[in-house]
């Protein structure tokens, strides 16, 4: 009785052979589409919007990508994307740069180079660069040169990241005022959104 009720060995490994070739085309299927919405990511990262649209400082319009700066040489304010209010500034007879309220004074206005690779302010023309001799690695200004610690690039999700050593990103400060280069991680405090000044 037993062996008529309950399937012979062989039956089940059959079974179970059957289970395990389906279960091979459906992780072969789910790969593909794996990689293929990893595909089309990294193609619209490319032209993903450099900073959030729902701000309360500055314009609505922000840059989707770099051509459309470079194109348009606008002047726009610098803020954190994500969890922070304010702006990239700089005091007019002080080199330090750090996150303040947004108020759109010339101090607040910045022109990323896109030939250059440098991001100048709109008030004092001079570029932002780091101490990459030293410890701390501080962000202030100096007047615009070629040394490789001026020159920034941005990627998709906003990190502005040092050309010198590209595993370096400008970070915010826990305090949300303070500005350094730190490595690059990807938290919201290392992101970072141009909006352009409808009036440059």
């Amino acid at each position: 009785i037993t062996a008529t009720m309950n399937p012979s060995i062989e039956v089940l490994e059959a079974r179970l052979d059957r289970i395990h070739d389906s279960l091979g085309r459906k992780m072969e299927a789910l790969a593909t589409s794996i990689s293929r919405i990893e595909e089309a990511y990294v193609q619209s990262a490319e032209t993903a919007i450099l900073s959030d649209k729902k701000t309360s400082c500055g314009p609505k319009n922000s840059v989707e990508n770099e051509d459309v700066a470079r194109q348009q040489k606008q002047y726009g304010s610098i803020r954190i994307r994500h969890g922070g209010k304010g702006c990239m500034d700089t005091a007019f007879d002080d080199r330090t740069i750090y996150i303040r309220d947004c108020h759109w004074g010339s101090n607040q206005k910045w022109y990323w180079d896109q030939i250059t690779r440098q991001i100048r302010n709109g008030q004092s023309g001079k570029c932002v660069e780091y101490e990459y001799r030293k410890t701390g690695r501080n962000l202030y200004m100096n007047s615009c040169n070629r040394d490789r610690n001026q020159m920034w690039k941005l990627d998709h999700i906003g990190r502005i990241i040092s050309v010198n050593n590209d595993s370096e990103c400008i970070n915010m400060h826990k305090d949300l005022k303070s500005l350094y280069v730190q490595k690059c991680h990807g938290s919201w405090n290392q992101q970072f959104g141009f909006f352009p000044d409808a009036t440059s």
